[in-house]
């Protein structure tokens, strides 16, 4: 039953993927917040439909962001080549790029109060 285990590479690639979901996800109950004062007329279904789109954007940014470090995992865990100093460049590549990311999400909130 070796056959059905999950890659190591894979579970980090998920527990990547969560985080930065989950981060996007506190980014956008910010916005919501800070524009408390116009979201009060807008009804419950058209925000759940509005939180619903931020995540599938949400969940195409973190795919874009773990699409190179996956490709070097995979192609390193089919060749059976230690990657476990790989990891290490992994998480300065994600630190960097999500950085930047939630940086433009933190930059959104008072740009939008201002227009």
């Amino acid at each position: 039953m070796n056959f059905f285990r999950i890659p190591a590479y894979l579970k980090y690639l998920f527990l990547v993927y969560f985080a930065g979901i989950g981060f996007f996800t506190l980014f956008r109950i910010a916005f919501l917040v800070a524009h408390l004062y116009i979201a009060k007329d807008v009804p419950i279904n058209i925000l759940a439909d509005s939180f619903l789109m931020g995540f599938r954007f949400d969940t195409v940014v973190c795919c874009y962001i773990l699409c190179l470090p996956f490709v070097f995992l995979a192609a390193l865990g089919f060749f059976k080549i230690n990657i476990s100093r790989l990891f290490t460049v992994t998480n300065i590549y994600f630190v960097i790029v999500f950085s930047f990311s939630f940086l433009v999400c933190g930059i959104d909130i008072p740009y939008f109060t201002y227009f």
